[in-house]
């Protein structure tokens, strides 16, 4: 599990390949992923594939790359076999994402608060590295980790944009 929730939170770091957005939002459904989101653009998906000790899970990713402004907005979610998270409850997978986001970005958790997607347990995080930041929201939806980010510079990651973007993320099953 630790290497899956490392590959995941490391996504928001890595450059994308997607063009510029306007800032013409358009929401997004995902019926695969369950989800809906509003996004400032084009979002291209794909899906990664993780060879973890809890068998191969898919990482399924939509990402807008805002190019002028070297940032950043990605939705991901990775769905777990039944027991993987056996003995473990909801608290203690948010912590263990949270670490992972910490140690992939290479970065300082400068705040961290609980939130929720109605009744699922959340967390958002701030992390700084030398790059820039990274705001994201993590969601344990049974046995699905759900992932909003916003990356960028400092001042990017507290936008009205970053939060309309994070704000919109809701679930459609």
């Amino acid at each position: 599990m630790k290497r899956l929730l490392v590959i995941i939170l490391a996504l928001p770091f890595v450059a994308g390949a997607a063009g510029d957005a306007g800032k013409d939002w358009k929401p997004f459904h995902s019926k695969e992923g369950g989800y809906d989101v509003l996004v400032p653009g084009i979002p291209l998906e794909s899906i990664q594939i993780a060879k973890t000790g809890l068998g191969t899970l898919e990482l399924k990713m939509l990402l807008v790359e805002l190019k002028k402004e070297n940032a950043a907005f990605v939705v991901s979610f990775a769905d777990f076999p039944e027991g993987a998270f056996k003995g473990a409850d909801d608290e203690k997978r948010l912590n263990f994402a949270r670490n992972g986001a910490v140690t992939s970005a290479k970065g300082r958790l400068k705040a961290e608060k609980k939130i929720a997607l109605g009744k699922y347990p959340g967390r958002e995080l701030l992390i700084e590295n030398d790059k820039g930041a990274v705001r994201t929201r993590v969601y344990a939806v049974e046995m699905r980790l759900y992932q909003t980010v916003v990356s960028g510079s400092k001042a990017f990651v507290h936008s009205k944009d970053a939060e309309r973007f994070l704000d919109s993320f809701k679930l459609s099953k």
